[in-house]
């Protein structure tokens, strides 16, 4: 497998891992997504086995006629907080549907019946410890662990390249002992009579073997690309987050407003860096050019050009008059 092979795959994996993960918390700040209209993180385990604390449930809209037995439904019981619990029983009174419900934990039925009015929904979807990584995040150890400690890599990881950067032209600057033993055998590669061909393998044999050498954890501009886009998405999920905490509960929690702010600096110094051009991240890799000598024609003259006095003779003044 080549090189180029194994970064694409690399990427590809890359990808589909950052995908699994954002996209679940995606989901849940917009349940569209998953087809569903509504999306809660369940507090209590009256659920269980079936959805546990911390599980988030994606609720779809639906006539209350669909609705029956065996169905898990979230509804309103004037609370601040929504209740999640399995139909037992369906009743019908004066041409208006009821719902006996009951938690799969629970010994005894709920003691109120719920109406129609007041079903949010049918729990279409449960994602398993979601709600438990969300209410983390909420957190001030989420805030270090999501946006503080990435920050700080991040931040470790570009000074270490431009250190490393700067290390390696003081290195290639400097004279190195056995550089003229590598140059004598890259001319030695070369032919000595001009053969393209030959001359093409050599070149570009030693160009593969400089740009494999030099392939070691370069930050290009598709990486800062990727980065930027994961940041962008933390970035509308706690701003989404922070509107519904301003709506419902009229004010957004300083833990909340706290990953936003750090979300939005680390989105700022993603694109500082990537079109800043200083770290070099802002550029596609290119290919590499071998740093032996060229296949140009220095070693292949034509006799003509070498030896003009062969190639035209040169008459003296006395043979000409002889001629005469």
């Amino acid at each position: 497998m080549s090189l180029r092979s194994r970064i694409d795959l690399r990427q590809v994996l890359v990808a589909v891992v950052v995908l699994g993960v954002v996209f679940p918390f995606a989901a849940y700040a917009a349940p569209a997504l998953v087809g569903a209209d509504e999306s809660y993180v369940v507090l209590t385990g009256s659920m269980r086995p079936a959805i546990a604390p911390g599980d988030v449930v994606f609720v779809t809209a639906t006539p209350a006629s669909a609705i029956g037995v065996g169905d898990v439904i979230t509804f309103d019981r004037g609370t601040d907080v929504p209740t999640t619990h399995r139909v037992i029983e369906v009743i019908e009174e004066d041409g208006t549907l009821l719902f006996r419900t009951q938690g799969d934990a629970n010994e005894d039925p709920d003691a109120g019946i719920v109406t129609a009015p007041n079903v949010v929904g049918v729990v279409t979807l449960t994602i398993p410890f979601l709600g438990t990584a969300i209410t983390a995040i909420d957190s001030q150890y989420g805030f270090v662990a999501l946006v503080v400690l990435p920050f700080a890599l991040l931040v470790l990881d570009v000074g270490y390249g431009l250190v490393r950067g700067r290390l390696g032209g003081d290195a290639a600057s400097a004279p190195v002992d056995g550089a003229a033993t590598t140059a004598g055998a890259a001319d030695r590669a070369l032919p000595t009579v001009y053969d393209p061909v030959a001359a093409a393998q050599a070149y570009y044999a030693a160009a593969s073997t400089d740009d494999t050498a030099g392939d070691g954890g370069t930050l290009t501009g598709r990486d800062m690309t990727a980065s930027i886009a994961v940041a962008a998405l933390l970035v509308a999920y706690a701003a989404w987050n922070a509107y519904w905490q301003f709506t419902a509960l009229d004010a957004p929690r300083p833990e909340t407003m706290s990953v936003l702010s750090g979300a939005l600096v680390g989105l700022a110094f993603l694109v500082y860096l990537r079109y800043s051009g200083g770290t070099g991240a802002g550029t596609e890799p290119t290919e590499s050019v071998a740093s032996g000598p060229t296949p140009a024609a220095t070693e292949f003259v034509p006799a003509a050009v070498a030896s003009p006095a062969a190639a035209t003779p040169v008459v003296d003044d006395e043979e000409v008059y002889r001629a005469d």
